[in-house]
């Protein structure tokens, strides 16, 4: 019975992802009946209404548009930038870009990862077909790391000009390390969204093994837990895993929180655990590094170029395309423990790193830049 429970309410919840893409669809096609291109080099930006509200609970692409939507609000009527994010398009992206660009609108993509059978499995080729497109058709790219050109054009389409590398970006000025509400407590964070279970698994793993080391640890991770279209289940499934170990007291299941959550959050952490392999641009780790949380990090992906030296301390892992690559617990507990032991120099090289490559400011100046030479 309890097969059949969550077969019923995985379909129940594709028919309701249906309507809503349905719903979408009709919301854009009327939106364009209005939307025309704006003749004038004043920059404005349209976003399909993807732009997620200060108390939303959103994530991933989307969070993006919320900073970008503060400098460059959206112009439903009438608009000369089309911005789209890879991770988070709306419905019928390709249809809907091939409309503005006969009006002359020019599409910026935010080029985000790519499809690879390590997490996308067989649905690889048709992720990476629809990114293929959209990257040929924007007339300028902001590929978020080098990893993600390098990744972009070896899996999807190798681009050759109008592109730069352009790091994800923070509100340094609201991010920022702040005293904790318990400051006898080590906590740790697994940020982000959960939608693979190794990731948890991992840190839960860690979690365990550093309590006999740091008692007074504790582990909050954050997120929607969810790797098979049923966010109850595996929410269950963790929480039966925390009572066989005995943590339940001891690990805390934030679940999604809004912008405006962000901070404190944070700022109540100790280190940002980040157990994800091959991780293109998180803005999550980017607003640790900006409220001075080191990080302790699988070595792949963006992750390098983000941390750096002076951020907190990578695991050694291969390279694999075919799966994701976990280090040994003992190698993640150890890093962990010496980032601990040098808190206060890495929690200020964090800091500083944030201020010096991804404050919003210069994040925005970019894209300034960038929108005014396409117009």
């Amino acid at each position: 019975m309890k097969l059949v429970s969550i077969l019923v309410k995985k379909l129940v919840k594709k028919i309701k992802n249906r309507l809503k893409a349905i719903s979408n669809t009709i919301v854009v096609r009327l939106q364009l009946i209005n939307l025309s291109h704006l003749d004038s080099k004043k920059v404005q930006v349209y976003y399909a209404g993807l732009v997620p509200k200060p108390k939303e609970k959103a994530y991933g692409g989307r969070v993006k548009l919320f900073y970008l939507n503060s400098r460059f609000p959206e112009n439903s009527k009438q608009a000369n930038i089309f911005y789209v994010v890879s991770s988070a398009p709306p419905q019928n992206c390709l249809s809907l870009i091939k409309i503005l660009k006969k009006k002359g609108i020019k599409i910026v993509l935010n080029q985000n990862g790519v499809a690879y059978p390590a997490w996308a499995g067989t649905k690889t080729k048709k992720i990476n077909n629809l990114l293929s497109s959209l990257i040929k058709e924007a007339d300028f790219v902001l590929y978020q790391s080098e990893f993600c050109k390098q990744t972009a054009d070896l899996f999807a389409f190798d681009r050759r000009d109008r592109f730069s590398i352009t790091y994800n970006a923070v509100d340094t000025s609201i991010f920022y390390p702040k005293e904790k509400e318990n400051p006898e407590d080590f906590n740790i964070l697994l940020g982000g969204s959960q939608y693979e279970k190794y990731r948890i698994d991992s840190a839960i793993q860690i979690f365990n093994l550093l309590l006999k080391k740091i008692p007074n640890a504790k582990l909050t991770i954050t997120g929607r837990i969810d790797w098979m279209g049923n966010e109850q289940h595996c929410t269950d499934v963790i929480k039966e895993k925390l009572k066989k170990l005995n943590l339940t007291e001891k690990v805390i299941l934030r679940g999604p929180y809004s912008q405006n959550e962000a901070p404190g959050i944070y700022q109540n952490s100790d280190i940002l655990l980040h157990t994800k392999h091959n991780d293109p641009c998180p803005t999550t780790v980017i607003e640790a590094l900006s409220c001075g949380l080191p990080v302790v990090y699988s070595k792949s992906g963006g992750l390098p170029e983000l941390v750096g030296e002076t951020g907190g301390v990578g695991i050694s892992v291969k390279n694999s395309w075919e799966k994701p690559i976990e280090s040994s617990t003992e190698d993640w507990a150890r890093a962990v423990l010496d980032v601990k032991n040098n808190l206060s120099t890495l929690s200020s090289g964090a800091r500083a790193r944030a201020l010096s490559l991804f404050d919003i400011k210069n994040w925005i100046s970019t894209h300034n830049k960038t929108f005014e030479k396409l117009i």
